[in-house]
């Protein structure tokens, strides 16, 4: 089956304050052979990086938008540890083609202050991502 390429995967504002909806799946595929979709309509705030550094970095530039994508998704549903979807965050970032500089920036902030947004997560909130985000096993 075809897939759009997860990198470029489009976004519109939801008219809040640094808040996208996606407007195409993204599926980025795992080394297993198990893919991760997370489907049309998704919200994300893309790369959670600080006001201060926007003319930097800023959050929704297509360099690192897929990347982004796939960690505000998988951090949401919660579907695999905490490490793992940082790890996958960075091994998305390289696969954007990002710099080692930007890459471990980006990984070193996720690995330091990611678990004070993983910690507000609620059964309700998980819930809800999980209704945009799955594993897709392989063959499925």
């Amino acid at each position: 089956m075809n897939y759009p390429d997860w990198r470029k995967v489009e976004v519109e504002s939801t008219d809040v304050l640094n808040n996208w909806r996606t407007l195409s799946d993204l599926v980025y595929p795992l080394e297993d052979g198990r893919m991760i979709l997370v489907k049309q309509g998704f919200e994300t705030d893309l790369a959670s990086i600080p006001r201060v550094l926007w003319n930097l970095y800023p959050p929704m530039h297509p360099d690192y938008r897929g990347a982004a994508i796939l960690h505000d998704g998988l951090y949401s549903s919660e579907l695999l540890p905490r490490a793992e979807c940082d790890w996958l965050f960075l091994s998305a970032l390289q696969a954007q083609g990002n710099s080692w500089w930007t890459r471990n920036v980006f990984y070193s902030a996720v690995r330091g202050f990611g678990g004070s947004v993983w910690s507000k997560h609620t059964n309700e909130s998980r819930a809800e991502a999980r209704g945009f985000v799955s594993v897709i096993e392989k063959g499925e």
